[in-house]
């Protein structure tokens, strides 16, 4: 597709960066060839041995989406804990798929994560990551001269990582990874009063989200799950800045925003085999952040994105402008099933953004967070 080239093109040429940030792990995964609950019956009924594929992959949502914005021409640089045999993995995608682009490591001490990666379906048995020193990580990217069109992206949500990185970029990016023990802890409301409290600033920023993790967020600030640019307004008013918020499904993406009343979905791709169930938010969230940090609106650069994820899941390699390009004269968009008001960009509507100036933004732009004053961006009344 021309569009998805049009897009490509301008992404290898921008200077903008992306730097990404967290755990790097290698991950031990199992392919079984039976469903969850088929699992679950041989597991309780005592069954010792599970008869399976084994292969080690790298783990970590900031390294894959740091892959992945990489393999599709993007500026990034990782910074974040890795031990000695994810570093010797990452290098070796990096030879294998002709990739350079910096890593600041710090060492953590040898640990894996193991994967049950099932037919419809995969289970994460994670080796919870030791507390380690913050401080070196958020030196390391203080260090980097981030620019005012650089993106800054905390691949989940460490208090003693996230909240101090609030302070280094204007344009920032959160991959909440919102699971019940981070609900618990209402981090979200947390991150909230630390921006309130702040000075005022112009900020962009972006929350990230499952279908999942959504609802947990939705509950945390007493809001319908259903009511996604009411969610992103309450959000934003918590804050005193203008949040919004990208949700990803299985069958669509979207972004909700506090200013902006309209419903529309990005369509996945379908596909009749996949090959990888993993990774799909890091790489849609890579290729996202990579279209859209070089100066395209949110409809092109989800639909970017989309083509990326449908690429890596069905031939498990990373998408590259070439490989994406062929892939996509083969695939098409899903027709999700959707109450009417909900509007479902087709080709038509992404060529028009493509080929409209107003749908494309500068990258001095991207310090304003809106063309118009927002009510989010006001602090609340006590």
């Amino acid at each position: 597709m021309e569009e998805f080239s049009t897009i490509s093109d301008t992404v290898k040429n921008s200077p903008s960066r992306l730097i990404l940030t967290h755990h790097a792990i290698v991950d031990r995964v199992w392919k079984l060839p039976m469903t969850v609950s088929e699992y679950v019956t041989k597991l309780l009924s005592g069954e010792p041995r599970f008869v399976g594929e084994c292969n080690e992959r790298i783990g970590g949502g900031g390294i894959n989406s740091a892959l992945v914005a990489a393999s599709l021409g993007k500026k990034v640089v990782f910074a974040g804990f890795a031990d000695k045999a994810a570093m010797a993995l990452i290098e070796k995608i990096k030879k294998e798929c002709g990739l350079n682009f910096p890593l600041h490591a710090i060492d953590c001490g040898e640990r894996k994560n193991t994967i049950f990666e099932f037919s419809n379906g995969n289970h994460l048995l994670k080796n919870i990551a030791p507390d380690h020193d913050s401080k070196s990580i958020v030196g390391r990217i203080s260090s980097l001269s981030v620019s005012d069109n650089d993106w800054v992206v905390s691949a989940s949500f460490y208090p003693h990582i996230t909240l101090p990185l609030l302070d280094i970029s204007t344009n920032f990016f959160l991959d909440t990874g919102y699971d019940a023990t981070r609900r618990a802890q209402n981090l979200l409301s947390l991150l909230c009063d630390r921006l309130n409290s702040a000075p005022p600033r112009n900020f962009q920023f972006i929350i990230g989200a499952n279908e999942r993790e959504i609802v947990n967020i939705a509950e945390e600030f007493g809001m319908s799950v259903f009511d996604g640019q009411h969610l992103a307004e309450r959000i934003s008013e918590r804050a005193g800045t203008k949040i919004q918020i990208l949700l990803h499904t299985s069958e669509f993406s979207t972004l909700f925003d506090p200013d902006v009343h309209d419903s529309w979905v990005v369509p996945c791709f379908e596909l009749q085999a996949i090959k990888r169930l993993t990774n799909a938010g890091d790489t849609l969230n890579g290729a996202f952040l990579s279209a859209l940090s070089s100066g395209f609106e949110h409809i092109p650069a989800l639909f970017f994105a989309q083509a990326a994820v449908a690429k890596r899941l069905c031939d498990d390699e990373l998408p590259t402008p070439q490989n994406t390009a062929e892939f996509l004269k083969t695939v098409r968009m899903k027709r999700p099933s959707l109450p009417p008001e909900i509007r479902i960009v087709g080709m038509s509507e992404i060529s028009d953004s493509l080929n409209q100036k107003s749908n494309r933004i500068t990258l001095t732009r991207a310090l304003s967070v809106c063309d118009r004053p927002s009510p989010a961006s006001r602090r609340p009344a006590a």
